[in-house]
């Protein structure tokens, strides 16, 4: 649970960092600040608007976590289809923005999995050699 709990510190940071890097190479304005009649619950950020920050930081998460507690994972489809909903109701985001943050926090999961994946495969064959080596 423990390296769970730190891998998912570490995937955040990926994630946010991923998204980040794209709304600086997109710069697609927010609907907020480009669209008349949006009447905001929120604040309009000043940040770019394409991918959703919020959304592929919850959709990493709720995989990765679905991954491994596979018990969490209507719990989080529920909390990924509120926080994407949300960010196009506030008027934050256009729809195009949920679902490329969503694209983009499943892409870092998946990445994050198949390291973990690959690292606990490489061990189980250096245990194996040392056995072998031992017998």
């Amino acid at each position: 649970m423990r390296i769970v709990a730190l891998l998912s510190l570490v995937l955040l940071l990926f994630t946010d960092s991923m998204s980040s890097l794209l709304k600086l190479l997109v710069q697609r304005p927010r609907p907020c600040h480009v669209l008349p009649h949006v009447d905001l619950l929120v604040g309009c950020s000043h940040s770019f608007s394409f991918p959703s920050n919020h959304a592929s930081n919850v959709f990493a998460l709720g995989a990765y976590f679905s991954f491994w507690y596979r018990r969490l994972l209507a719990p989080a489809l529920i909390i990924f289809l509120a926080v994407g909903l949300s960010r196009i109701y506030l008027g934050v985001h256009y729809p195009s923005d949920v679902a490329g943050g969503a694209i983009v926090g499943l892409i870092c999961a998946a990445i994050l999995i198949g390291l973990e994946r690959a690292i606990q495969t490489w061990v189980d064959q250096r245990r194996q050699e040392k056995i072998s080596d031992h017998a």
